[in-house]
């Protein structure tokens, strides 16, 4: 499980590209490209656009809803792509340099703008939800 949701988080096709999660972009502080444990990168370390944790610890549904890094994915959008804010989220991201004017910014991909029913049943996210929801196991 891990290495699969790591295939599509680190990789550079997707999230670890350099102008996101990579050295040089590192949006959110957040530096995905090449990392190889995504327990230990991840899991119980706080976001800066909220208060969720990237990955909540435990498993099953419950982390899966109170992780920042499924939210980014497949949360609610508006017209312009930014997420939809939630009262348990707090105020916002302007700590980690969010750019514009959402405070949680955009869903991620940013160029993704697909429904969220057509991202739950892609692959690449199914491993992302699978991880979660196993507990986040290490490599």
């Amino acid at each position: 499980m891990h290495a699969a949701a790591a295939a599509f988080l680190a990789g550079m096709g997707t999230c670890g590209f350099a102008s996101c999660h990579g050295q040089e972009g590192k949006r959110a502080m957040l530096t995905l490209s090449g990392a190889t444990d995504l327990k230990t990168l991840l899991v119980g370390h706080a976001s800066c656009e909220s208060l969720l944790p990237l990955v909540q610890a435990g498993g099953g549904d419950m982390a899966l809803q109170g992780s920042w890094l499924w939210i980014k994915l497949v949360g609610a959008v508006d017209g312009e792509g930014s997420l939809v804010p939630q009262g348990t989220w707090g105020t916002g991201g302007k700590a980690c340099g969010q750019r514009g004017t959402a405070p949680f910014g955009k869903r991620m991909p940013e160029s993704d703008v697909r429904k969220v029913a057509e991202l739950a049943a892609d692959s690449r996210l199914a491993a992302v939800r699978n991880w979660i929801c196993a507990g986040a196991p290490g490599p």
